[in-house]
């Protein structure tokens, strides 16, 4: 045992007969009444800081979510069934339902693979583009 400890034992009666007054009970009372101590203020203060914390978490992250869930811009993809003649309306209804659901299933793929997606979408382009260019050529067309 160390010096210390002899003595505490040795004079362990001597310790515990002095008491403070009921005046120093008083003034720590008084104290505690009248304002609040620094660990109360600290622990208000870090409330508040966690709180603004959080709610800025929650925004960002909102903000993160709707952007990364924003459906993609469309392009012009297929034909439109406007201008198309009756017999064919359900042979262009048919090719451009595939058309939409393979460009999704490439838009999912884009982040992959962009040289694929960049491919199919010039491909569509010049699709587009020559089906644009046969329905101007079709009204002065004999044999439609």
């Amino acid at each position: 045992m160390s010096r210390i400890e002899n003595m505490i034992r040795e004079n362990r009666e001597a310790f515990d007969s002095y008491e403070p007054g009921t005046q120093v009970w008083d003034n720590i009372q008084k104290n505690l009444e009248t304002k609040p101590g620094k660990l109360t203020m600290l622990k208000s203060s870090v409330w508040k800081w966690a709180a603004a914390a959080a709610v800025f978490l929650v925004a960002v992250t909102t903000w993160y979510q709707l952007r990364e869930t924003k459906p993609p811009a469309k392009e012009n993809i297929a034909v439109t069934e406007e201008n198309v003649p009756d017999e064919y309306a359900d042979e262009v209804y048919h090719f451009t339902k595939l058309i939409n659901l393979k460009h999704k299933e490439l838009q999912k793929l884009q982040k992959e693979d962009p040289a694929l997606y960049e491919q199919f979408a010039g491909d569509i382009k010049m699709l587009d583009s020559s089906y644009h260019s046969l329905q101007e050529q079709i009204p002065g067309n004999p044999n439609r």
